[in-house]
């Protein structure tokens, strides 16, 4: 009886061993989601504020949200669960951009009051050309090239030229 309740007790505690590593697994799931969805949020938060309209472009949190959902499943390839791989795979070539449509959340989004359909790629693709094309951006991108190649606090008028040429030319450098 005493063996039979030892190897009972090793067994209810094997049980609940196992128990916990199934909850930490889906605890881990649960946590790497959100790191990614943390990650995503942070990208789709520099795109608009560094890269395209500007800390004043006129979005919202709500924008950002919708700009990173929709940017969801877009990865780097050559990874495993996070983790760099050196050669490549069915997941892409190391450093290269892959898009993960099984990672993307699905759905319309809508953005700066415009909606866009539910086209996985190509839609974070649409919201990339529609963000270079609008005015903010325009400005902002031509007054950092005018602090990099002409001074430090740019004259205005030198900048609207700028924004103008790039609006005109679809965002063409050379014209700008």
């Amino acid at each position: 009886l005493q063996e039979y309740a030892a190897h009972d007790a090793e067994h209810r505690r094997c049980g609940a061993d196992a128990e916990r590593k199934r909850e930490n697994r889906h605890y881990c799931k649960g946590r790497r989601a959100t790191q990614h969805a943390r990650a995503k949020m942070q990208i789709a938060r520099e795109i608009l504020e560094l890269h395209t309209l500007g800390v004043d472009g006129g979005y919202t949190q709500a924008d950002v949200t919708s700009f990173a959902r929709a940017i969801s499943g877009w990865s780097i390839g050559g990874q495993v669960n996070g983790r760099r791989r050196a050669t490549s795979g069915a997941d892409g070539r190391p450093g290269e951009f892959v898009f993960r449509e099984a990672f993307h959340e699905p759905g319309a989004k809508r953005l700066l009051g415009r909606s866009y359909g539910d086209d996985g790629l190509k839609q974070g693709e649409e919201i990339l050309k529609d963000l270079a094309m609008r005015e903010a951006t325009a400005r902002h991108v031509c007054t950092k090239l005018a602090r990099h190649f002409i001074a430090d606090d740019p004259p205005g008028a030198v900048v609207e030229r700028m924004a103008r040429a790039w609006l005109d030319h679809r965002g063409h450098l050379p014209a700008v």
